[in-house]
């Protein structure tokens, strides 16, 4: 009886050390390959957006919309359409100027991001992380690339470059009815 036990025990023992040393080697591992991530400031992303032409075409739609429903005589659907408009660019401010985030601008050069990736050597592309460990996680600012994927003007980029050295600002959410 004392025998299985002492060599229970001595099973147990040795796992826990194999344990030991294998959590060691993945903690030496980790900090010697840090895993790279793409972040990129909204701002620089809202105003590249803003003046693209993908951009151009989806306010082309909302008004076109807009003109079929006044044509229409759908004062419902117009006015539903105006205040969509509205929120559009009340959004647009808080991005352009704040921490909002950009959904719609990034969505429409998604097919593009991977490329953006794979030349900054990254193995994703946020916004900000939330919590980031730098000891094993590496910050790699992609804000240049992605913005430049909106063929952006002279103009936009020369706004873009002055918004580095600006902080965003905190603006409320609140809606005004």
């Amino acid at each position: 009886m004392h025998t299985r036990r002492a060599i229970m025990a001595f099973i147990l023992a040795g796992a826990a050390v194999m344990t030991a040393l294998s959590l060691g080697n993945a903690a030496d591992t980790r900090q010697n390959s840090k895993v790279r991530v793409g972040v990129y400031d909204n701002r620089a992303i809202a105003v590249a957006y803003f003046n693209s032409a993908a951009k151009h075409e989806s306010v082309a739609s909302w008004k076109m919309q807009h003109d079929k429903a006044r044509q229409a005589g759908d004062e419902k659907r117009a006015k539903q359409i105006e205040t969509a408009m509205d929120r559009m660019q009340w959004l647009a401010h808080r991005q352009g100027f704040g921490r909002a985030s950009v959904d719609e601008a990034m969505a429409s050069v998604k097919d593009k991001l991977a490329d953006v990736a794979k030349k900054a050597n990254v193995s994703a592309i946020v916004y900000t992380p939330d919590y980031l460990d730098s000891a094993w996680v590496e910050r790699v600012d992609v804000t240049s690339e992605v913005v430049a994927l909106f063929d952006p003007s002279e103009k936009t980029l020369k706004t873009v470059d002055a918004m580095k050295k600006i902080e965003p600002v905190e603006i409320g959410f609140d809606f005004e009815e």
